[in-house]
């Protein structure tokens, strides 16, 4: 499909299935950005990207850029996510299999419904760099854009 279409410019955003060397190659290719969601697809990869975070975590002075809280109430549900990214630059060589991806972003989300409550993080890997406010509106509005 990417073959097809004109994405030259354009920020492509694909779930965990579409995090794929060949996948990520193809965009770049076209001339384009991703930002490519990681879960337990690619374990290994997922588990680097924890590491990094955790190794960034217990320096001082790194590196890093956190947005804050993100609050969002709509349907009885309070949504609360916190971004950080973080430039792989200092850790190129874990992340080499996959081509031109410049940061890594965590999204940890606590939803509240009722009385339920759930926490989930989710991780990310981008073309952009990792100070872009690109990749937290590309995150925010992949479901968004489908309708």
């Amino acid at each position: 499909m990417l073959k097809l279409l004109n994405i030259a410019h354009c920020t492509v955003t694909i779930d965990a299935m579409g995090c794929q060397k060949k996948i990520a190659e193809k965009i770049l290719e076209k001339k384009a950005n991703n930002v490519l969601t990681v879960k337990d697809n690619q374990k290994e990869l997922r588990i680097d990207i924890e590491t990094v975070f955790s190794l960034v975590e217990s320096r001082q002075h790194v590196e890093c850029l956190d947005s804050g809280d993100e609050i969002e109430s709509k349907h009885g549900r309070k949504e609360t996510r916190r971004y950080t990214s973080l430039p792989i630059k200092e850790f190129s060589s874990i992340f080499s299999a996959l081509p031109g991806i410049q940061s890594v972003t965590r999204v940890s989300r606590k939803r509240a419904l009722a009385e339920q409550t759930s926490e989930e993080t989710i991780y990310f890997i981008s073309s952009h760099p990792y100070h872009s406010e690109t990749i937290k509106t590309a995150i925010r509005s992949h479901w968004h854009n489908l309708a």
